[in-house]
C-alpha cells in the first residue's frame, strides 16, 4: 500500500531515469518473483547454450536478409547499368535523327529561298510585260489602223442600233440598253434572213430545172 502510494506521488515528481527506487519497483512489477525462481532453477549452462543458439540464429537470420538484399542491389545495379545503357542509346539515336532531321531543314529552306527569288523575278518579269503592253497599246491607238478599226466598231455600233430601232418602233429603253442582247438579237435575224434567202434561191433553181426543155441527148436545148 505504501509502495503502491510512493509510486503515485513519485510518479508525478521524478522518473525512472532519476528515482532508483522506482524503477526498481517497474522492474519487480515486469519480472515477479516467480519469474526469477524458475530462471534461478535452471542450470547456467544451458541458459549460456540458449542464448547462443539465439543469437547463432539471429545471426543466421540476419545473414540470409543481407544476402538477399546484396542480390536486390545486384539486381537493382544491374537493371541500373542496363537502363544507363539503354538511355545512352536513345541519346545517341536522337542525335543521329536531329543530325538527320537538319539535312532536309536545310535543303526545305533553301529550296524555299529559290521559290522566293523566283516569285520576285517573275513579279519583275509580269510588271515588265505590263509596261510594254501599255506602251504597245498607247503606240497602236496613235496610229490609222486604230482610227480605222474604232470608226468600224462605232459604225457597226450604230447599224446595230439603226436596226433594233426598226425593228422595235413602239420605242426602246436607251438608258438600259444592253448592247449584248442587241448584237444577239441582230445575229438571229441575219442568219434567219440568210437561211430564209438560200432556201428561196434552192427552190427558184428547183422550179427553173424543172420548167427546161430537154433534147434527145439529154441536155438542155439551147434557145435559138
Amino acid at each position: 500500500m505504501v509502495a503502491k502510494g510512493k509510486e503515485k506521488v513519485g510518479s508525478q515528481t521524478s522518473s525512472v531515469w532519476d528515482d532508483a527506487g522506482l524503477a526498481l519497483m517497474r522492474a519487480h512489477n515486469v519480472i515477479t518473483t516467480e519469474n526469477l525462481k524458475m530462471l534461478s532453477s535452471v542450470p547456467s549452462n544451458e541458459v549460456v547454450l540458449g542464448e547462443m543458439i539465439h543469437i547463432t540464429s539471429e545471426y543466421l537470420s540476419h545473414e540470409v536478409k543481407a544476402m538477399a538484399a546484396g542480390s536486390k542491389v545486384e539486381a537493382l545495379e544491374a537493371e541500373n547499368s542496363k537502363l544507363r545503357r539503354d538511355l545512352i542509346s536513345a541519346m545517341d539515336e536522337a542525335n543521329s535523327a536531329k543530325e538527320k532531321a537538319k539535312t532536309p531543314t536545310d535543303d526545305l529552306k533553301v529550296k524555299k529561298q529559290l521559290i522566293v527569288q523566283k516569285g520576285k523575278q517573275l513579279q519583275a518579269a509580269n510588271q515588265k510585260v505590263k509596261i510594254v503592253a501599255a506602251k504597245a497599246v498607247q503606240a497602236f491607238q496613235l496610229t490609222k489602223e486604230y482610227n480605222t478599226v474604232l470608226f468600224n466598231w462605232y459604225y457597226k455600233g450604230f447599224e446595230l442600233l439603226k436596226r433594233y430601232l426598226v425593228k422595235h418602233p413602239s420605242g426602246v429603253d436607251l438608258e438600259n440598253l444592253d448592247f449584248e442582247e442587241v448584237d444577239k438579237e441582230i445575229e438571229i435575224d441575219e442568219a434567219t434572213q440568210v437561211a430564209t434567202t438560200e432556201e428561196n434561191v434552192s427552190k427558184e433553181n428547183t422550179a427553173n430545172s424543172e420548167g427546161a426543155p430537154i433534147d434527145a441527148a439529154g441536155g438542155d436545148k439551147a434557145a435559138t
